[in-house]
């Protein structure tokens, strides 16, 4: 999502990526795969640096975007970035229509 963020707002890098840790972690904790109390940490380090907020794009602009992303795999999904803990990725392949539900839940998408 950072990526995407930063190509489609213009955001500097280093506040797009915050921007997709961000979300990332809030999916991982949605996902089961991390503790909330882990994403606290986090999201308030983060936050400290760059408040957090939502800058939502049209779904369509975003899936567009998504399909462009170097994360993609042949078969059409994209390897995403989750987090079981600090320092313990954990890379699953999404779908672009799962991606998408995720960014509208999380109000990064319209």
């Amino acid at each position: 999502l950072g990526h995407i963020l930063e190509s489609y707002h213009q955001l500097p890098h280093g506040i797009a990526v915050t921007f997709g840790i961000d979300f990332a972690i809030r999916w991982s904790v949605h996902r089961k795969y991390l503790d909330p109390r882990v994403f606290e940490k986090i999201h308030s380090f983060n936050a400290h640096f760059v408040p957090i907020k939502t800058l939502p794009i049209p779904k369509r602009s975003l899936e567009q975007l998504l399909n462009q992303d170097k994360k993609r795999t042949q078969s059409g999904q994209t390897r995403f970035v989750f987090l079981s803990d600090i320092g313990r990725p954990r890379i699953k392949a999404v779908t672009t229509s799962e991606f998408l539900a995720e960014a509208l839940r999380q109000g990064w998408a319209q």
